[in-house]
């Protein structure tokens, strides 16, 4: 198992948020939607999977990187795109 990216500890659990007695079906949302964007999903799914940290308390996923960078050029404004380095700084 992986350490800790914060603290580096080796005391990591898996485990996953879940909702009552159902997985969490959550999406990650960057900031900067633009203004009147449509998304069915609302974001993108994080891979069932997370981590958590006994000493720190961080809590860790992973989404699919090329399913988060489509969902910013689509929903996310010129300022989020150029911060994230998916749009040149001239473009905007």
């Amino acid at each position: 198992m992986d350490a800790c990216p914060k603290c580096q500890s080796c005391r990591v659990v898996p485990g996953g948020l879940y909702d009552e007695s159902f997985p969490f079906s959550g999406v990650f949302r960057p900031p900067g939607l633009r203004s009147f964007t449509f998304t069915i999903s609302g974001g993108v799914h994080p891979q069932p999977e997370l981590h958590a940290c006994l000493d720190c308390g961080l809590l860790w996923g992973q989404v699919e990187a090329s399913q988060l960078r489509r969902f910013i050029e689509k929903h996310c404004t010129a300022e989020v795109q150029t911060k994230c380095e998916l749009r040149d700084a001239d473009s905007s």
